[in-house]
């Protein structure tokens, strides 16, 4: 299979892929758009997945042509956190570093190209890799 240069999926774990061509998130099967701010600083997240992203980064990535402050990133980081964890409260996904900046913390395979535009996403509810349900993509 040939690879373009942009990926088309990113998947951050078994239930939630982040969509690059429609710019938002699967759910399990469930599609969720994102407004253009919070996609971009998820973008940046998950090009450095498993690592601490600064606060500066993610406020560049967020506003490329603005200055802005903590304050401006901190609903956006709410609001990913409403759609990537289970427990708002307690993340285990998206996870503050203190001073330091975010960390998305990712179990899933990584990055998926496809040439063709219309592939779809399959949740497939009987296939397993040991405990954890995998994805069909076709």
């Amino acid at each position: 299979m040939h690879m373009s240069s942009q990926p088309a999926y990113l998947v951050i774990h078994a239930d939630l892929v982040v969509d690059f061509l429609r710019h938002g998130l699967w759910y399990q099967d469930r599609f969720i758009p994102m407004p253009p701010i919070p996609f971009r600083i998820l973008r940046q997240l998950v090009e450095q997945a498993n690592t601490i992203v600064p606060i500066e980064a993610l406020l560049h990535a967020g506003w490329p042509d603005e200055v802005r402050g903590r304050e401006d990133l901190y609903p956006q980081i709410h609001y990913l956190r409403t759609l990537l964890e289970v427990n708002v409260r307690h993340p285990q996904v998206l996870i503050t570093r203190w001073r330091d900046g975010y960390w998305l913390r990712m179990d899933g395979p990584g990055w998926f190209w496809w040439d063709h535009p219309e592939i779809r996403l399959h949740w497939a509810k009987d296939i397993h890799l040991g405990h954890r349900k995998t994805v069909v993509l076709f």
